[in-house]
């Protein structure tokens, strides 16, 4: 009895051994999802690791925040079916100091062939009183500033500020990475004590990722569309 036991178990073992040769865990890049052909979107969350940026009056890392609202908003974009390219996914840089880590992320931008990007952050200024979104764009690309200016509108109905903001132009480096339009979104003042309650929770995070997947769907639906009837003029 006791060699049929031990027979039993060597074949269990090399059963387990079999399977888990087998049906292997998938692996993946933790920073893409390339199961999706198209629809590619590039979200960079800003800073990370000793880069905490700014400090909120509560004393919490931008850094953070950031991390949070684009984690949401990967999730809501690969649950409909985009991929989705994080810059980063942990609390960690993408090099050892701020020089290299930002040209980590232009490089990233200009060779990942996403058809957008939006790189997360949060705002602080010396006056406690500002609050509400804020998108940025550069200058030079027309594209970047439509695509801001509709962002700008579906984060203008999360927001409370009666004051309904436009998209700006700024000489960011990130902004000028790249062919494809890239934006910056300050989802919020955290140098206002209200405003950051609001983007400490789960439920106003989820509003502000919400907000900007719409606006992105929404661009990269129009711009599916404007190619379309390029290729075939009679589509109305």
């Amino acid at each position: 009895m006791k060699i049929k036991y031990r027979v039993l178990i060597v074949f269990a073992l090399l059963a387990a051994a079999v399977t888990a040769a087998v049906f292997k865990p998938e692996t993946k890049n933790a920073m893409s999802d390339s199961r999706y052909g198209e629809n590619t979107v590039l979200i960079d969350p800003g800073h990370g690791g000793a880069d905490g940026g700014a400090v909120s009056v509560s004393g919490v890392k931008e850094s953070e925040y950031n991390l949070e609202i684009s984690l949401r908003l990967a999730e809501i974009l690969r649950r409909d079916g985009y991929n989705v390219i994080l810059t980063r996914s942990e609390d960690v840089s993408l090099a050892d100091s701020k020089k290299e880590d930002m040209k980590k992320r232009r490089s990233l931008i200009e060779s990942s062939g996403q058809e957008v990007t939006v790189s997360i952050h949060q705002n602080f200024i010396s006056d406690s009183s500002c609050v509400g979104p804020q998108v940025f764009y550069g200058e030079e690309s027309k594209d970047s500033e439509r695509f801001a200016a509709l962002l700008q509108d579906y984060l203008n109905c999360v927001s409370n500020n009666e004051r309904k903001r436009e998209a700006k132009p700024a000489d960011y480096y990130i902004v000028k990475s790249g062919k494809k339009p890239v934006v910056i979104i300050e989802c919020g003042f955290i140098s206002n004590e209200n405003e950051e309650q609001l983007l400490k929770m789960p439920g106003y995070q989820l509003k502000i990722a919400n907000a900007v997947a719409g606006g992105i769907k929404k661009w990269l639906d129009s711009e599916k569309s404007k190619d379309e009837k390029n290729i075939n003029p009679d589509i109305t």
